[in-house]
């Protein structure tokens, strides 16, 4: 099941470059609905995660 849906994405991702010339503008959609406000919350919360991830992996990571 998961390789189908990875295949649907990479065939939405291939229409998206030949619709638009960008690849990434096949995303625009998903950042625009991102930005509304009742999501707010959420995107703090990813970011305190991510920002978590970072320091930890950092912390974690041998020394040079």
């Amino acid at each position: 099941m998961e390789e189908t849906k990875l295949a649907l994405e990479w065939m939405r991702a291939k229409d998206a470059k030949k619709s638009w010339g960008e690849p990434l503008n096949g995303w625009r959609r998903h950042f625009e609905q991102a930005k509304e406000p009742h999501v707010s919350e959420m995107r703090k919360e990813i970011r305190r995660h991510l920002t978590a991830g970072k320091r930890q992996a950092e912390m974690f990571a041998a020394p040079k």
